[in-house]
């Protein structure tokens, strides 16, 4: 395997993650400095505000663990970024080892796009490839639907590995984004996905394994590789919608010790405050009714691995899916129960 080397444009990076410290290469952030936008290197090994960054970066990770990752942080504290700011990161990176440029942000704003334009195409000119999201809800949004850039979108398909891929359609793929926990600037986990920067995070890591894997390939083989994997090449809004996945709370059927499941109800039951005479276990957990959250998952995910004693080493592997009910918990606790 190769090392691929990433430059993530983002909110910044929490490199004092345990998941992400071995891949942070070097942090820079954008600043204005005498009348000007300039790259510097950033101290600060936690200068992630929101946690976007952080999050995109795990997501990548769990796609493509051969890789280096090259913080910079283009968002200000207030959330704010401009065409300038970009341009500035864009053409430091320009002149580096790159092969990826993650770019989960978007410019919808009217804007002259002429030079980021120019500067894209002399970047995937010197073989270094830049995937970009759609802004979410927009219809179109840059650098997404530069022909230079791979313009990414996210929904739920018929699998949480699915893409679909046309290279000549202005947003040429679509992604899976089922939320899985992804690292935070807490230094722990929450859930991350339903949004098209997800999508354009988990494109990269998908790019990099192949990269890492066969690390001479050109722009356009890679394209290929992607096309190849493709489970779907002509899609429409009406494809979109038809492909959702519906929770499936009967998905599991075996039948688990009672035990057990008598005591996953209990740790869900106290730590959402639920009457324990209330029953839960056919019940659509992640409902209104039930009342489990995103917030709550890496929480009870905890509880319940020390409550039978057992740890799980890879917290990305978990997703939504894994919540949806009492047997779908037990399910997942009981592979690491059989190690």
């Amino acid at each position: 395997m190769n090392k691929v080397e990433i430059a993530l444009l983002d909110t910044g990076i929490n490199a004092l993650h345990p998941y992400l410290k071995d891949n942070i290469v070097k942090s820079y952030e954008v600043v204005y400095l005498d009348k000007t936008y300039q790259v510097v290197p950033s101290e600060d090994m936690n200068n992630d505000f929101s946690g976007h960054g952080t999050a995109c970066a795990s997501v990548i990770k769990k796609e493509c663990s051969d890789v280096e990752l090259y913080s910079f942080k283009v968002f200000d504290n207030k959330g704010r970024c401009n065409l300038q700011v970009l341009e500035t990161a864009l053409y430091y990176i320009k002149s580096m080892s790159i092969n990826l440029i993650n770019l989960s942000l978007a410019i919808i704003d009217k804007v002259d796009i002429t030079d980021l334009e120019k500067l894209c195409n002399d970047i995937t000119f010197d073989r270094k490839i830049i995937i970009s999201s759609l802004g979410n809800k927009q219809k179109r949004s840059y650098p997404a639907v530069l022909k230079e850039c791979i313009g990414v979108q996210g929904s739920i398909l018929n699998t949480v590995d699915s893409i679909w891929f046309n290279k000549h359609k202005k947003i040429q793929c679509v992604v899976d984004n089922t939320p899985f926990l992804h690292c935070n600037i807490a230094g722990n986990y929450s859930l991350f996905g339903k949004c098209n920067s997800y999508s354009s995070a988990k494109l990269t890591g998908i790019v990099a394994s192949i990269i890492s894997e066969k690390s001479q390939l050109s722009r356009n083989q890679i394209l290929t590789c992607l096309s190849d994997r493709s489970e779907k090449k002509y899609w429409c809004q009406f494809d979109l919608r038809k492909s959702k996945r519906y929770p499936n709370i009967d998905e599991y059927k075996e039948q688990f010790d009672k035990s057990i499941i008598d005591e996953i109800e209990k740790i869900i039951k106290k730590q959402l405050n639920i009457d324990k005479d209330i029953p839960i276990k056919n019940k659509f957990l992640l409902s209104s009714e039930i009342g489990l959250s995103y917030r709550h998952c890496y929480e009870l995910i905890k509880n319940i691995e020390k409550t039978f004693g057992i740890t799980i080493h890879d917290y990305t592997r978990i997703s939504r899916e894994d919540f949806y009910s009492v047997n779908h918990i037990v399910h997942l606790i009981y592979q690491y129960m059989l190690l």
